[in-house]
């Protein structure tokens, strides 16, 4: 689920809950991306706007109440995205006339959007109220602004204008965050989320065939290691989390898939310039990993919570660890050297 706001409050958090009642395990924090929508407007559409907007997505990132609603925040100056990827030759031929004005004009019909739509300005499109009055219902007043720094910046075609902005309107931020934070794990949470609610269903049922199929659906969803790590997941985002500190609770959440299902993001390790991360590296950091988690799981000093989240994590490093191919043993003492 795609849920939009504009800051948290606590009716953001009872609509998620009211969606999360009716979805059961479908909706929670691992389904669900915030997008602070209108990006555009915040600070009352300065040229800093939507760099003060990535300011505020990441602070909510932070907030354990934002966490415990949605996996990621990210910030989209919405009609900014859409005017970009529908540009028009006409549209982008009257950004043009407006930016060749002289800078004193441009700043006095941008000083709202009554004075742009309303003010008299030369030029052969732009003496046209409707094409005025087309631009600000496209662009709006942040997204014309933007558009004249760019095109005087040397942004001189329609299709290089359009891609600027597209990326500035942190759409291709979204996609990215949909692609890595969701789609790899698409299929894990259809499947819990399809298995949830047969169980829900058969529950229902008090024959003793729909009770043993409900037990074998809920043996499967505590037995499944891929389906434990969506639970703790969305426990490790909730208010009464276990207690782990700030840097092992990041850590877990990596680890467990929480920003990717690759193993370069579960390790958080570049690929040093190469297409992929070496087997070898990948296999170090894993052992490394695994070696601090174990100490924290045996901890006698941590709770239990934590310890069943270290024995996860230990879990999650040890499928990486098996998905690797094994070392090359050494040559037996005795055997030929090659030559």
């Amino acid at each position: 689920m795609i849920y939009l706001l504009s800051h948290v409050h606590a009716t953001d958090a009872d609509a998620l809950a009211a969606f999360r009642s009716r979805g059961g395990a479908g909706i929670g924090p691992l389904t669900t991306l915030g997008v602070l929508s209108r990006a555009d407007e915040v600070g009352g559409g300065r040229m800093d706007a939507l760099i003060a907007a990535e300011r505020i997505a990441e602070r909510q990132r932070q907030d354990p109440a934002v966490r415990a609603l949605c996996l990621d925040v990210v910030p989209v100056a919405g009609l900014l995205a859409e005017t970009a990827r529908t540009l028009r030759q006409v549209e982008f031929d009257a950004l043009v006339e407006f930016a060749a004005l002289d800078r004193s004009v441009r700043e006095d019909l941008l000083l709202s959007a009554h004075r742009f739509a309303s003010g008299r300005s030369p030029g052969r499109l732009l003496s046209d109220p409707a094409v005025k009055s087309g631009l600000l219902s496209r662009f709006g007043l942040f997204g014309l602004r933007l558009g004249v720094v760019l095109i005087r910046d040397g942004y001189d075609t329609a299709s290089s204008l359009s891609d600027e902005l597209v990326r500035r309107s942190g759409l291709e931020q979204m996609l990215t965050s949909l692609e890595h934070n969701f789609a790899a794990r698409a299929d894990a949470l259809k499947a819990r989320h399809a298995l949830s609610s047969v169980a829900r269903l058969l529950a229902l049922d008090e024959s003793p065939s729909a009770r043993s199929h409900e037990e074998a659906i809920r043996r499967e969803l505590q037995q499944s290691h891929q389906f434990r790590e969506t639970v703790l997941l969305s426990e490790l985002r909730a208010c009464d989390r276990p207690e782990l500190t700030p840097s092992e609770l990041a850590q877990a959440e990596r680890i467990l898939g929480g920003h990717g299902a690759t193993t370069e993001q579960r390790l958080a390790v570049t690929t040093d310039g190469s297409d992929h991360l070496s087997d070898e590296r990948a296999g170090a950091v894993a052992s490394e990993l695994i070696a601090t988690w174990r100490a924290i799981e045996n901890d006698p000093a941590r709770d239990q919570r934590v310890n069943l989240v270290a024995r996860a994590v230990v879990r999650s490093l040890e499928e990486i660890l098996s998905h690797l191919p094994a070392p090359l043993s050494a040559a037996p003492e005795g055997s030929p050297s090659p030559n």
